[in-house]
């Protein structure tokens, strides 16, 4: 069974903050474990440790943001997810709107797609996960091959385990950062089941996006 721990005061923020600092955060919470966070909007989210780094761990939104967006205008993936406008988005504007006692301790993530012979690379503090990561390598090469030396994430093993609500609508499709390798216009997402599916870059659909601490 796994432990709730719900971050409420400055306190416990600094408690982490220093676990972080001493290198100890994955003896202070561990994979499954869950933290509430409110948006300066006011939205309120929760998070939840999904894996492992070196000296801490990686958390993704439990369920979606309550409004859809697209991964791009246009309906096109060029460039990826590092030429994408989520991208943008979410590092431009959603990261100002984070806790700025969390916005603080979170630690920029490399990361490397790679299309057409082209190494594409950005480090960002938010993003979305892969098709490798929620879904493994299996069926990787044919759906995302731009996904570069990736695993699965710890949690998302089962159908069940990637399904996420979108508040008031009941269980919804979220987007993947990983290009559609069959074609020039889309990007993965996970459906509503669970499934692995995917959709035009200027279509709107969940987001549920991660970092690491």
């Amino acid at each position: 069974m796994n432990i709730r721990k719900t971050i409420t005061s400055e306190i416990e923020w600094n408690t982490i903050k220093k676990a972080q600092a001493d290198g100890k955060l994955q003896e202070l919470l561990q994979v499954g474990d869950e933290l509430d966070i409110t948006l300066k909007t006011g939205e309120e989210l929760t998070v939840q440790a999904v894996g492992t780094t070196e000296r801490g761990l990686i958390f993704l939104l439990k369920d979606c943001m309550k409004d859809e967006h697209g991964m791009n205008k246009r309906m096109t993936n060029k460039g990826g997810w590092r030429d994408s406008e989520m991208r943008l988005w979410l590092n431009g504007t959603i990261i100002h709107m984070l806790p700025d006692e969390l916005r603080e301790m979170i630690v920029p993530r490399c990361i490397v797609q790679t299309m057409d012979g082209e190494r594409l690379e950005s480090e960002d503090k938010l993003w979305l996960p892969s098709f490798t990561e929620m879904f493994g390598k299996e069926g990787a090469e044919d759906c995302a091959p731009a996904d570069t030396d990736e695993t699965q994430l710890e949690l998302f093993n089962t159908e069940r385990s990637r399904v996420k609500e979108r508040p008031g609508n009941g269980t919804w499709w979220y987007w993947l950062r990983s290009p559609l390798g069959s074609n020039s216009t889309g990007f993965c997402c996970v459906y509503s089941n669970g499934d692995a599916y995917y959709i035009s870059a200027s279509g709107a659909i969940g987001v549920a996006f991660g970092f690491c601490l």
